[in-house]
């Protein structure tokens, strides 16, 4: 919203700044999307008085914000911005293509008739939501949820935003490194078995970060991308004893079979049959080979389970 000032009639004036609420809606709220807000009258739990001096007042009505942005790949359109008594930020109406209506926290610069969207991976404008994986480093965003699903929890009031100033592994390099000094200095010591653990849980952590980009860019069909960020996990040492060493060779097979290389792919699929052969992705991997023509070795010794199906890209 732009800012309004005023000539210096007095001295109050001078350096008097104010919201321009000009193009905020003058009328009552979308009534299926509000709700009565109880006062308290200044009592507390036990119903006696605790703040005195309090009651009366006008009604309030509580407005119900969309803090989820559930509604992904489904457009939006702003119809009108609002003020709300509730919070600090102004509020957006927005009605989607199928009809439902919902308030969102309105951005600076989202304008009534502008159109919204959420999802896995949209264009970075105000108004839109998509996950952090999602963002491009720098994105200045607000409304940020501390877990997925819970709603937002940070930067919800006005003029409160944060920036995504990048993507590092510091600190996790920087906890291996500890670990590893602590390993060898103290070692057949408590220490040392509890750093050995920790090791291996932060190598997990990160083999699994380049699995996130990974399964990202083959979403996204970009397969050399893709097939870098898995090799990546089969030739770190450090990355081999970890979970995601048996699926990183299955991923090389499927995009090996994408691009054409079905030499790989079968190479790909050996070393994981050899390595894995009760693996549920050992036995993916011998079932897309063999539905490319190729004739894996080793049979495999687990069966496909459905719940693989829901999470393989594709």
């Amino acid at each position: 919203m732009a800012l309004k000032t005023y000539n210096p009639t007095s001295p109050g004036r001078r350096a008097l700044v104010l919201v321009d609420r000009s193009e905020l809606h003058k009328g009552r709220p979308e009534k299926s999307l509000t709700e009565g807000l109880t006062k308290s009258g200044g009592r507390g739990q036990g119903g006696r008085v605790a703040v005195r001096f309090r009651g009366g007042g006008a009604k309030t009505l509580y407005r119900k914000i969309d803090f989820k942005r559930r509604k992904w790949d489904m457009v939006g359109t702003v119809e009108r911005l609002e003020y709300d008594p509730n919070r600090t930020a102004f509020i957006a109406l927005v009605t989607y293509e199928d009809g439902e209506k919902t308030y969102i926290i309105a951005p600076q610069r989202l304008k009534a008739g502008d159109t919204i969207v959420a999802g896995e991976k949209v264009d970075v404008k105000p108004g839109n939501a998509m996950p952090l994986r999602s963002m491009p480093v720098g994105t200045i965003i607000h409304n940020i949820e501390m877990k997925p699903g819970k709603g937002a929890q940070l930067a919800r009031s006005a003029g409160a935003y944060a920036q995504l100033v990048g993507r590092d592994q510091g600190y996790a390099n920087a906890a291996l490194t500890g670990l590893r000094d602590v390993a060898r200095r103290y070692p057949n010591t408590p220490y040392a078995t509890d750093a050995m653990v920790k090791i291996d849980m932060v190598n997990d952590q990160l083999a699994g970060k380049e699995m996130n980009i990974g399964r990202y860019y083959q979403r996204a069909n970009q397969p050399l991308a893709a097939l870098n960020r898995y090799k990546a996990v089969i030739a770190n040492p450090d990355f081999q004893r970890t979970s995601h060493t048996a699926e990183a060779l299955y991923r090389l097979v499927e995009v090996n079979l994408q691009l054409g290389l079905k030499e790989e792919a079968t190479r790909n699929g050996a070393v994981l049959g050899y390595n894995y052969p009760g693996s549920p992705w050992y036995a993916e991997a011998y079932a897309l080979l063999t539905e490319n023509g190729q004739r894996p070795e080793t049979a495999p010794e687990a069966r496909r389970e459905s719940w693989l199906q829901r999470i393989i890209p594709g």
